[in-house]
């Protein structure tokens, strides 16, 4: 056997499966062949009466390796800061372009659900789910109770293409200027400048904006479509998904769709850990169902680096979002906001 398919013998069975569609075939001579001599192939016994492959016609460890789709320690708990790229098992390679995991503050959930309930969100969205208040892609704006003397805050809630997607999905985002700054200020307050600062560093980009931050909850998913929210920003804008509430028991929540479209596999959503999604990185929600008025959170952020090329492209996936109320910070480059640099840090509202 030649060099090269020795070492495709030595691979696991997906690596094979996705490197060639060749059929391999060796010709072993048993006794000396004079040149001009006829050839006879020999298929061996059992071609010729079992009708079966013999035994040692494929490498044993592609007859006894599950041919599945396993991402590499997908659930390990990471330290704070701590970002691991989604590999195969089989192979370490990537996943998909730019598709992490991201290890959070410790008790970063439980704040910002605090944070959450006390503006009455989660209480909105057990009505939002239970009661079927909006139809597929109404919304409108409320007020959330804000504590005395704290400033008036308007949000807005919208049911997002349940019919077309077959789920009940709802956004809630900042309306007002001070909800965008209160929630970014208690995303701070949780510990997720550290967050960006990992991300920062180790995704090499010299600052970042959080230009978009919502809350989406379901409670019922039969089919989603898979999409990208970030694409085409010279792979500088990243959305940044962590929950706040989950569902205990359930199956897995996000399906990731790998650098070979036919394959999709799927993770949880886990306290304390964000999932990070690049340029290009198509996913939509896992079918589930939960009982007993059960309901998932999970906050998605969009963050980027904002420069001059990319900024019509960033105000672009931004206002894809109806309704999009601050499509002012595209306007002026100068004037824009930066949440981390590597020169100041984290920046984000105290």
């Amino acid at each position: 056997t030649d060099p090269v398919t020795q070492e495709l013998l030595k691979l696991h069975p997906l690596s094979v499966i996705n490197s060639t569609s060749k059929i391999l075939v060796d010709f072993v001579a048993l006794t000396d062949i004079s040149p001009g001599e006829p050839i006879v192939l020999d298929y061996g016994p059992a071609f010729q009466h079992e009708r079966t492959v013999p035994d040692d016609l494929y490498p044993h460890h592609w007859l006894n390796t599950p041919v599945e789709y396993i991402i590499q320690d997908v659930k390990k708990p990471l330290q704070p800061g701590e970002l691991q790229q989604l590999v195969w098992q089989h192979n370490q390679e990537p996943v998909t372009t730019h598709a992490y995991r991201l290890g959070l503050e410790p008790g970063f959930s439980q704040k910002l659900l605090e944070y959450s309930q006390d503006l009455g969100i989660v209480d909105i969205y057990k009505r939002l789910l239970n009661d079927d208040i909006l139809e597929s892609d109404d919304w409108y704006v409320f007020n959330a109770t804000t504590p005395a003397g704290q400033e008036h805050q308007e949000w807005f809630a919208q049911r997002y293409k349940s019919k077309s997607w077959s789920f009940n999905m709802h956004y809630i985002a900042a309306w007002s200027e001070s909800a965008r700054v209160s929630f970014l200020r208690g995303l701070n307050q949780a510990g997720f400048g550290n967050a960006l600062e990992s991300l920062g560093t180790q995704l090499e980009v010299d600052e970042l904006t959080c230009f978009h931050v919502s809350y989406m909850g379901v409670s019922h998913c039969e089919n989603s479509m898979m999409h990208t929210d970030v694409y085409a920003t010279d792979w500088k804008g990243f959305n940044i998904l962590f929950p706040i509430k989950v569902v205990d028991g359930s199956k897995e929540e996000l399906d990731i769709q790998a650098r070979d479209a036919n394959v999709v596999t799927s993770v949880h959503y886990e306290y304390d850990h964000a999932i990070v999604m690049g340029d290009w990185g198509y996913h939509k929600t896992s079918p589930n169902s939960f009982e007993n008025d059960e309901i998932r959170i999970v906050v998605g952020m969009y963050c980027a680096e904002m420069t001059l090329d990319n900024m019509n492209q960033l105000a672009h996936i931004y206002n894809g979002e109806d309704p999009a109320p601050f499509m002012n910070q595209f306007t002026n480059y100068d004037e824009r906001e930066v949440h981390w640099s590597r020169k100041g840090g984290a920046n984000l509202p105290e």
